[in-house]
């Protein structure tokens, strides 16, 4: 059994700590939040692919953390379809839920990017997540196939961290900072 191995069987009998799972996980979203402020595009355009990772990440982290909270394991990977897939039904409608909601208030960008690019992007949460699904892998090793690679769900940590702070409001205030707080700062 290689080390990799013992690591994940370990691993699956430790009971995860949700709280310490959100807490890393709002790290790599408020660092890609910080790469991406309005007022600063260049920030934008020349850090997209390390904030294409960082969101990516927190997207994964946020949704071990939707599991933890339910479940007494949670899986390895960074595939976030199969980790959506893994959350109880109702936490999966929810998050479509307030996807669908953010999907309708940039309608009009997506439609001004897709008459530019010529590219179609998927407004519905799953086929969007599907096509989304390996950007960590994938990102972080963008300039080995730089055809591959796609992620236009860069809101998803924000909606998950909502949707976690929901069940949870009170790790709001317990992680060190809100996020009004973080933006003044």
């Amino acid at each position: 059994m290689g080390l990799r191995s013992r690591e994940a069987e370990t691993m699956a009998n430790v009971k995860p700590d949700a709280f310490a799972i959100f807490k890393y996980a709002r790290q790599f979203m408020f660092a890609d939040e910080c790469l991406r402020l309005e007022g600063r595009p260049d920030f934008a355009i020349r850090y997209m692919t390390p904030s294409i990772v960082m969101s990516a990440f927190a997207s994964e982290l946020f949704l071990k953390c939707l599991r933890a909270l339910e479940a007494p394991t949670v899986p390895t990977g960074h595939d976030l379809s199969k980790l959506f897939k893994g959350l109880r039904p109702n936490i999966q409608n929810n998050v479509i839920k307030r996807w669908d909601e953010y999907m309708a208030t940039i309608s009009d960008k997506l439609d001004i990017v897709e008459n530019h690019s010529g590219d179609k992007i998927p407004r519905d949460f799953v086929p969007a997540l599907n096509k989304c699904k390996d950007a960590f892998t994938v990102m972080r090793y963008k300039y080995e196939k730089p055809d591959k690679g796609t992620f236009y769900i860069q809101e998803l940590p924000n909606i998950l961290y909502n949707v976690i702070l929901e069940q949870r409001p009170e790790w709001e205030f317990m992680s060190g900072f809100t996020m009004t707080e973080k933006i003044d700062k």
